[in-house]
């Protein structure tokens, strides 16, 4: 076979250009697959971390919620079995509350067990359901009785009672209303009410998925990507296909029917990937599961993105597509190259030859050198190969030391118009643009993972803390020490007197003794004061000598840098964070600390509210305490007061006894001589009956000059004071009703009730007067001492009901419900005079309605003698009252009901604080 034969600028130009590209196209090649696979990482990490914050964002939803319906469950604690009815009321009011204060939640309830709520109730089963449901707009109260007659073994409910165990359900569509155009995605979260680790009840509230649809529609990473959400069991809580929602995910998409281990990995709480063909584009897509922990019953659910696998091709393939051209290019200016360089060697003459050879071999050496004896074209065409020789010889080292990495490597064009040199300088600067863009976007990744790393470091601190000064200095000293400070304070508003509101130090690191004394810190005082009012960051890098020194044992120094991150929470500055450091704050530092900032304001919020509503409850523990305390003291009076009445009927009743049945008649008159008591011995004595003597002069059963005379006897002892006749027995001439006239024995004595001076006459026939004249005397003493008695009682009644008016609201009705009585106390508090109040009707100033139909049957339990208690809102004098009243109806001998005492206490300050 015939060997080729090769001109020396063919073989130049096939050595040069093969050897040239093969070593370009292999760093080109090295250069564009290791930035395709950079790529496709960096894809891969931007879509798992956005999915962990969105999934970090989710799970702090849901903890909130636990958080608000676990607040509830240690409030629903507080009950005793003897104030329940007073504590229940007050208990609701903040169930309704926390219903008001957020929008998506559907209702708030609490279940109690009958035995701890209801005396008497000893079954293990059956519970009381009441709470608040929102439905459009409008919240409306329910309450029922579930379980009576045993529990139901299959129901969620004794899941949580026989577990004692957080709970929060598979999402659900479900609608208040009964119509289906109002069903949201719904989910429970409930959490056990223990008493002495007793299962008293659960507090639980109906919480309204449709805003986690939000987060997932807001995650577009990429076109055609999406986002959804599942629950531990499969539950689709937000998908893009509406249809999907509150169904299990393998029922509606095939990808997760065929894929069990899928739903496995969820429940487990694993993050995956997998690519697979995607149901709603028809296309094969790139899955990405990150899951989402609920802390409270200990389930995982998982956020998911969907990316087509086409968005991370189409981004290699372009990269491809970039370095094909460049490289067609390179090659293009290198063959360029070569053949000038071919044509400009082939013309020397034989005498290069045997170089030229080697050189279009490949053979490069220094010492392959032309000794140049001439200064004509031979000497040139020398010199222009040893040129060349070097030349070559630097272009290979340049190029090897490319290839091993080396792109600061010196190397020296042979003139400025050396194509190869340049287009080799072109890719060393575009080899160390790639590299430089690679540590550039590895800079960016650790910042990333370093503020991810302190969000998570922060997390972990507000999930282990309750108390606001501990919460404080933990967060602090892990915050120095992740920034490298030096020293710091937290500052968090005081509003509790809302006439002195200032920013008090709650905690802080390394301060000198001075700087801890100026803890309190004034709206708008200082550089703490403008952080605040402004709500900006402030950045000092240059100190004031005299704001801050760092002691130690071997001296002190100013630091140099300062910064004050305000701590705002929905605008509001709930505080400021003040770090001072020798070293320079970089401006990812600050926008670390400003993000975390507005974290920390959310949890100091939440912990200031939490500790304000266990103030609060230990406040309405202690007023309802108080307030039974005075309820029992009301009782026991009113007990007294129904013992004195007691006894003064009993008083009165001997009093009659006695007075009827004694032999002697007995007549009473006043200063006017008119009867007022006459006796039945004194109507078998006289023949009057007592309707037809009361009011009459007792002149009629007198005779002669005794009756003549009667009235003057009277006038002239009311003015004199001389006791004639009083108290001495003697004999007078008397009348009958049938005119006849007889002797009869008169024994007159004066008596006292009050200041009415009253006449008492005993009377017997003259024949009797031996007989009965030791009884007589027995009688009259005993009649003295029950009109004492009587009086005794009555004085200590007025006492009792007068001491009773100083220190209470009272007020008197008669059987017509007007008001005939009212002391100063009642009439000041509803700004009102005491004639405008006689005769007005009970219940007028009760400012609801429907509480005006309670009053018809509490008045009729009153006339037939119950006592009754209630709680009114009353509007007067500009302004809502509350009054805790109790009604008692006052009989009068014959046991009839004739007028109701009310007796009220004033809680409304106890009511607006709870509220």
């Amino acid at each position: 076979m015939r060997k080729i034969r090769l001109n020396i600028n063919t073989r130049m130009l096939v050595y040069l250009l093969s050897g040239a590209t093969f070593i370009y196209v292999l760093s080109l090649g090295a250069v564009v697959l290791q930035t395709v696979n950079s790529t496709k990482e960096d894809t891969f990490s931007i879509v798992e971390k956005t999915a962990a914050e969105k999934a970090n964002v989710i799970k702090a939803e849901i903890d909130a919620d636990f958080k608000a319906v676990q607040t509830l469950a240690y409030a629903g604690s507080t009950f005793t079995m003897d104030n329940f009815e007073q504590w229940e009321p007050i208990f609701l009011e903040q169930q309704k509350a926390v219903l008001e204060n957020n929008d998506y939640y559907l209702s708030v309830a609490t279940s109690f067990e009958l035995r701890f709520i209801r005396p008497g109730y000893t079954e293990k089963y059956g519970r009381r359901l009441k709470g608040y449901y929102r439905e459009s707009d409008v919240i409306k109260p329910f309450d029922a009785q579930k379980e009576m007659d045993g529990d139901d073994f299959t129901s969620n409910y004794y899941n949580i009672k026989s577990k004692k165990l957080n709970y929060i359900s598979d999402p659900e569509m479900y609608s208040y209303s009964g119509k289906p155009e109002d069903a949201v995605l719904n989910t429970n979260i409930s959490v056990p009410i223990l008493k002495n680790n007793e299962f008293a009840g659960l507090a639980g509230a109906d919480i309204n998925m449709n805003f986690f649809q939000t987060i997932t529609d807001s995650i577009q990473l990429y076109p055609k990507s999406y986002a959804f959400i599942l629950s531990h069991n499969g539950v689709v809580v937000a998908h893009p296909i509406a249809d999907w929602v509150g169904k299990n995910l393998d029922e509606v998409d095939s990808v997760f029917e065929n894929h069990r281990k899928i739903l496995r990995s969820v429940s487990d709480g694993e993050t995956f990937s997998f690519y697979s063909n995607d149901v709603l584009n028809n296309e094969e897509f790139h899955y990405t599961f990150v899951p989402i922990h609920v802390k409270g019953p200990d389930v995982n659910w998982s956020l998911a993105i969907a990316i087509p696998k086409d968005v991370l091709n189409e981004k290699t393939r372009a990269i491809a597509q970039s370095g094909i051209l460049i490289a067609i290019i390179g090659m293009f200016f290198m063959a360029l190259i070569i053949t000038f360089i071919a044509r400009s060697i082939s013309r020397p003459i034989i005498a290069t030859t045997k170089i030229l050879k080697k050189l279009s071999l490949g053979q490069i050496d220094r010492e392959n050198t032309l000794a140049i004896t001439t200064n004509d074209e031979l000497g040139e065409m020398a010199e222009s190969v040893n040129l060349l020789t070097e030349g070559l010889a630097r272009t290979a080292e340049f190029a090897e030391a490319v290839g091993h990495g080396d792109l600061a490597f010196k190397y020296q064009t042979l003139s400025d118009r050396d194509i190869l040199g340049n287009a080799l300088l072109e890719m060393r600067k575009n080899l160390k643009d790639a590299k430089e863009e690679e540590q550039k976007r590895k800079e960016e990744e650790r910042i990333r993972r370093w503020s991810a790393d302190g969000y998570s470091m922060l997390n972990e601190i507000l999930r282990q803390s309750n108390d606001l000064r501990d919460l404080s200095y933990a967060i602090l000293t892990a915050i120095i020490k992740y920034i490298d400070a030096t020293m710091g304070a937290i500052y968090v508003l005081n509003d509790t007197n809302k006439d002195d509101t200032y920013f008090e130090m709650m905690t802080s690191v390394a301060y000198e003794r001075e700087k801890m004394l100026r803890h309190k810190v004034k709206l708008q005082e200082g550089l703490v004061g403008r952080c605040a009012h402004e709500s900006l960051t402030i950045h000092l890098r240059e100190i004031p000598e005299d704001y801050i020194k760092v002691t130690s044992g071997l001296g002190e120094s100013n630091p140099r840098t300062l910064i004050l991150i305000p701590l705002k929470v929905n605008e509001q500055v709930m505080g400021v964070m003040e770090l001072v450091s020798f070293n320079e704050f970089e401006d990812y530092h600050l926008e670390f600390l400003e993000k975390a900032g507005e974290t920390i304001a959310s949890d100091i919020s939440t912990t200031k509210i939490n500790q304000q509503t266990e103030i609060l409850l230990k406040q309405s523990q202690r007023q309802a305490e108080e307030l039974s305390q005075q309820e029992e003291e009301m009782r026991q009076n009113m007990e007294e007061i129904q013992a004195t009445q007691e006894s003064l009927k009993e008083s009165q009743a001997k009093t009659q006894m006695i007075f009827d049945n004694v032999v002697d008649a007995i007549v009473s008159i006043d200063t006017r001589g008119m009867i007022e008591l006459w006796n039945p011995a004194a109507e078998k004595l006289f023949g009057y009956t007592e309707s037809e003597v009361l009011g009459k002069n007792v002149k009629i059963i007198m005779y002669g000059t005794d009756a003549n005379e009667h009235d003057n006897y009277i006038k002239r002892y009311t003015q004199t004071g001389q006791r004639h006749v009083l108290g001495k027995p003697r004999e007078v001439m008397a009348m009958h009703k049938t005119g006849r006239k007889f002797p009869v024995e008169l024994l007159l004595e004066e008596g006292r009730l009050g200041n009415e001076t009253k006449f008492v006459a005993v009377l017997r026939d003259v024949e009797d007067k031996h007989k009965l004249e030791n009884s007589m005397q027995k009688r009259i003493k005993q009649l003295e001492e029950v009109s004492k008695e009587a009086q005794r009682s009555k004085t200590e009644m007025e006492l009792l009901i007068n001491g009773v008016k100083e220190v209470s609201l009272y007020v008197e009705y008669n059987i017509e419900r007007k008001i005939t009585d009212i002391n100063q106390n009642f009439l000041k508090l509803i700004g009102k005079e005491y004639e405008e109040m006689l005769g007005v009707e009970q219940g007028v100033f009760e400012s609801e309605p429907e509480k005006r139909k309670e009053f018809d049957k509490m008045w009729a339990d009153l006339k037939t003698g119950k006592t009754r208690k209630m709680v009114q809102k009353v509007l007067a004098n500009g302004k809502t009252l509350y009054f805790s009243e109790v009604y008692i109806p006052v009989k009068d001998v014959n046991n009839r009901v004739v007028k109701v005492i009310n007796l009220a206490i004033d809680i409304t300050d106890s009511i607006r604080k709870h509220k």
